[in-house]
């Protein structure tokens, strides 16, 4: 997997994806979790991205499978499942982004995915790439049970609700320690890894192990910055 660096969008407005859409940026993932898209604005969301040749990724909310299919449908280039605790959440995941008999994905020819049927039936190949969010102290307790799995293409490691979770500082030493002997886990089975690159510990981790799925900013906090450089 060569190295790739995005956003995450919470702000569902179709001007700001556009914007980003034309920017530098590798991917943009539509939260669906924490921010305001729904089923409807994913389609028009991902259309900017696949006119601009950037990878349009939907983080879906926790227990929902119904925007997981209306996200694969729509044609999205990947999936990030939050708060993965266990293997048995993980398999669930990872089948869900693929067909019968490997998965439980179900099929439509006529949808935005498969080009509305314009090959009769024949079920186009894409690489949907299945993220795995680690935000919990049981998601690292399982942690490596669920890197064996077949399928996992990168495990994302949600510093802010682990650090709620274990009760510490997101700049706390322990934090850090804990992320990279957990990266180390993740390399040795050759998953790749994702990271926000907010501060100068998390550039730090993901220079020192060449980190392929990075996170630049979050739209909200990106606009924020730019207001308070005003004068």
């Amino acid at each position: 997997m060569k190295k790739i660096k995005g956003i995450w969008s919470i702000i569902n407005n179709q001007n700001v994806i556009e914007i980003f859409s034309q920017s530098n940026f590798d991917f943009i993932i539509f939260d669906m979790e924490h921010g305001n898209f729904n089923k409807k604005d994913i389609e028009k969301a991902l259309s900017y991205c696949q006119n601009n040749n950037t990878l349009g990724i939907a983080r879906i909310p926790i227990d929902e499978k119904g925007n997981i299919q209306a996200a694969l449908d729509s044609g999205c280039d990947g999936i990030i499942f939050p708060r993965i605790e266990t293997v048995e959440e993980a398999k669930k995941c990872i089948q869900s982004c693929s067909f019968t008999p490997k998965g439980t994905r179900g099929f439509n020819p006529f949808t935005r995915f498969n080009n509305y049927n314009i090959n009769k039936n024949k079920i186009l190949k894409k690489k949907i790439l299945k993220i795995i969010m680690i935000e919990s102290k049981r998601g690292i307790e399982n942690l490596e049970s669920i890197i064996s799995l077949p399928g996992v293409d990168i495990i994302y490691f949600g510093i802010f609700d682990l650090s709620k979770d274990l009760n510490l500082k997101v700049t706390d030493l322990k934090i850090q320690k804990i992320i990279n002997e957990n990266i180390k886990k993740c390399k040795k089975n050759n998953i790749e890894i994702g990271l926000m690159d907010l501060d100068e510990n998390s550039k730090k981790l993901c220079k020192k192990f060449n980190i392929k799925f990075i996170l630049k900013d979050v739209d909200t906090n990106l606009i924020m910055k730019a207001t308070q450089r005003i004068n």
